[in-house]
């Protein structure tokens, strides 16, 4: 019975291949042979390419001229800055874009939220089309409409649209004017902290003035009602609540 009871015991043999872990690990192994061999296959052709060309890897470039200007940047860059100056000059682009982007967004987002809470009908059923149309609408979609349907119907560079005299709107974009910080916007500085200074202590005055007003008004009330108990106590005098400061 004890030999029987362990026959039954044992499980039955399978071949590796179809144990599930070790054919997992097979799998594994040959997907990733498969990996490091097709990049591998590529880096050699695009070295060999390279030399057939008379050219070479590596990031010896960066340090030759670009030769070409970029619309917008916010360091300084030319037709003779290097490419590794290209590099950072769109570095601190998408950062910038990213920055501003952030910042837009979270307040569009955040008056889209009071609008869906919003109990005026209307109000609410627009901010919900437009959540749910620019959720719904894929991101390079929106890249299509903005570059086909907006940019490609503006005017081309040599007829732009001028604004004001100073803006200028075209296939390319729009150009506005370059702030130049010098010796004098520290004026420009001084005047808005002044500004803000001011306005913080006309809202204070503001505030504190209807308790001044309440304060002498309260006190004829209390003479008056002393003055004439019968009348205080027909009448009922609303209780002020004076704070003092």
């Amino acid at each position: 019975m004890a030999m029987q009871d362990a026959v039954r015991q044992a499980p039955p043999r399978t071949s590796l291949f179809n144990d599930p872990a070790i054919r997992g690990i097979i799998y594994q192994v040959v997907v990733i042979a498969l990996v490091v061999g097709g990049g591998a296959w590529l880096v050699l052709n695009a070295i060999q390419n390279l030399a057939a060309q008379g050219k070479n890897m590596g990031f010896e470039f960066l340090t030759r001229t670009s030769g070409f200007d970029i619309g917008f940047s916010v360091i300084d860059f030319d037709r003779t800055s290097t490419y590794w100056e290209v590099f950072v000059v769109g570095l601190l682009n998408t950062l910038l874009a990213a920055f501003i982007s952030i910042i837009l967004a979270t307040i569009l987002g955040f008056f889209l939220g009071i609008a869906r809470l919003s109990k005026n009908w209307i109000v609410a059923k627009m901010a919900v089309v437009y959540v749910e149309v620019t959720r719904n609408i894929p991101l390079l979609l929106w890249l299509f409409v903005v570059y086909f349907a907006v940019l490609k119907t503006l005017p081309p560079v040599k007829t732009s649209m001028v604004i004001w005299n100073d803006f200028y709107l075209n296939q390319r974009g729009i150009f506005v004017p370059k702030l130049v910080f010098d010796e004098r916007f520290v004026w420009v500085l001084g005047s808005m902290l002044v500004a803000i200074i001011a306005t913080f202590g006309v809202r204070r005055s503001f505030w504190r003035a209807p308790a001044r007003r309440a304060a002498p008004m309260a006190c004829c009330a209390c003479r008056m009602a002393r003055s004439s108990p019968s009348s205080f106590s027909k009448a009922t005098i609303p209780s002020t609540s004076i704070r003092n400061r």
